[in-house]
């Protein structure tokens, strides 16, 4: 079976655009879910403008590569551009 994948991102986001944020992920967001994957995201409770999100599919370069997905992550990482980015990958039993 394929392992899960799953990209993490990390992103500031200024109290007074909260709102552009709250629609952009929400595109994201729904788009993922309707493509087949799953995303999700934390607020620092020290850092209330750092956000860490996540977005996880056993088919992650296709989700990624999907138009809906695509065109909402590149709306939300060119209103907010992501501090960084990175890709993990499902341990499975030997």
């Amino acid at each position: 079976m394929t392992p899960h994948r799953l990209l993490a991102i990390r992103r500031s986001v200024r109290s007074e655009s909260a709102r552009e944020y709250e629609t952009l992920w929400d595109r994201l967001r729904t788009a993922v879910a309707e493509a087949g994957g799953r995303a999700w995201r934390f607020r620092s409770p020290s850092r209330p403008d750092v956000y860490l999100e996540f977005i996880e599919s056993r088919a992650l370069d296709a989700l990624l590569a999907s138009d809906s997905v695509a065109s909402a992550r590149r709306a939300l990482d060119g209103a907010f551009e992501p501090a960084t980015v990175e890709e993990w990958e499902e341990v499975t039993p030997s």
